[in-house]
């Protein structure tokens, strides 16, 4: 380091929010200005991939190493971007403040998701940058998106458990799918592309704070 400067551990999950999980929204950008205010210099994260609760949510066990965790996406800048509407954040969650309830996050966030996603896909300002999105990023985030959907599909078995065409990736057998669930496949790039897009924001708002943001590795 050329230059010295302190800064704290907090991983995003670890915020307050009002669905029970830590995210992108305005907590993160407060806790930014506490750090800015404190001559703190450094946000230091856990991994961002996406968690699974076979492995005890741990972001140290993730089936992506490209992807984000939509766990982590703001609600409230889902709105912003004019996906969601006031109503659509106006429900009360009773999450405990502790601690995190993944399970019941999952169930709150995908309900509200899926509402985001609805409007997001009707939205024609949005699709331009989205496909420049997964344009560049298509080396894994197609592969990921599909994926995803078959995890559904086969109730969260292991891949090595699905049936065999699919299992070893052949193509006929995966154009089916990719057919089939063409609306589904778009609907997993969509939350990475949000979360991507509030990610973005955020760094640029630590930056203009003098704060930069450092993994654990």
């Amino acid at each position: 380091m050329l230059k010295r400067g302190s800064g704290i551990l907090l991983h995003i999950s670890s915020l307050s929010s009002p669905y029970g999980i830590g995210d992108l929204g305005p907590s993160a950008y407060e806790f930014v200005k506490v750090l800015n205010s404190a001559g703190q210099r450094y946000w230091q994260l856990l991994p961002l991939n996406p968690t699974d609760g076979v492995y005890g949510e741990s972001p140290y066990s993730s089936p992506s190493a490209f992807a984000c965790n939509p766990l982590l996406i703001s609600p409230e800048g889902l709105g912003d971007a004019g996906w969601l509407t006031k109503e659509d954040l106006s429900g009360k969650n009773d999450f405990r403040h502790d601690r995190v309830d993944f399970s019941r996050v999952r169930i709150i966030k995908e309900q509200i998701f899926r509402k985001a996603f609805m409007r997001f896909d009707n939205d024609d300002k949005a699709a331009s940058d989205f496909n420049d999105f997964c344009k560049k990023q298509k080396f894994w985030l197609n592969d990921y998106a599909l994926f995803m959907v078959l995890k559904n599909i086969y109730e969260g078995k292991r891949w090595d458990q699905w049936p065999q065409d699919i299992k070893i990736h052949k193509a006929t057998a995966l154009a089916d799918i990719k057919k089939k669930y063409k609306t589904e496949i778009k609907y997993f790039q969509f939350l990475q592309y949000a979360f991507f897009l509030q990610w973005q924001a955020l760094k640029a708002y630590c930056h203009q704070l003098n704060v930069s943001l450092i993994g654990d590795i």
